[in-house]
């Protein structure tokens, strides 16, 4: 358990998304991006960031962070992330001209940092997750096809059709 001292200088470290109960988004953004290679974020998911519907939609992957090149329901790669148990189960979560890919990369626990890492190569995405001291968590690679430099970065978003139960915070921090 964080002691109240330990979270104020966590919150000071990292940007904090806030998924209030009945939404969808932790807020607005728009990021425009051209011709984008590399995105790394240091990782931290609060332990409201479990729930349980207790239903199908338990499986629904909500969004973490990426990038989109042109629209992002036709091509983009981000996380993606659901529960496992008391556990954050990650997803690369990408759509190739059009069609969405989902695989499983990891399971991580709540309350604990890790490294989350997008490669745009020209013809694939290499998603990557690793532990403060540079240990391999997870990994996945998928095809890219050839798409428009020009798009947005992408933001935490809950949800396929439900809204988040109670409130949720993720922490990113953005790694040079």
């Amino acid at each position: 358990m964080i002691q109240p001292k330990h979270l104020i200088f966590i919150l000071r470290m990292f940007g904090n998304y806030l998924i209030e109960k009945g939404k969808h988004r932790s807020g607005f953004y728009f990021s425009p991006q051209f011709d984008i290679k590399h995105i790394k974020r240091k990782i931290l998911f609060k332990e409201n960031c479990i729930y349980k519907f207790g239903d199908v939609d338990d499986l629904d992957i909500n969004k973490l962070f990426g990038v989109s090149f042109g629209m992002h329901h036709t091509n983009s790669v981000r996380f993606g992330w659901n529960i496992d148990d008391d556990e954050i189960a990650i997803y690369n979560y990408c759509y190739i001209s059009g069609k969405r890919v989902m695989i499983k990369i990891a399971s991580i626990p709540t309350e604990t940092s890790f490294v989350f890492e997008i490669f745009i190569y020209d013809s694939y995405y290499e998603l990557k997750i690793t532990d403060m001291n540079g240990k391999l968590i997870g990994w996945s690679e998928v095809s890219k096809p050839k798409t428009t430099k020009w798009g947005y970065h992408l933001f935490p978003y809950f949800g396929g059709n439900k809204v988040a139960p109670h409130n949720m915070e993720i922490c990113m921090k953005k790694v040079n």
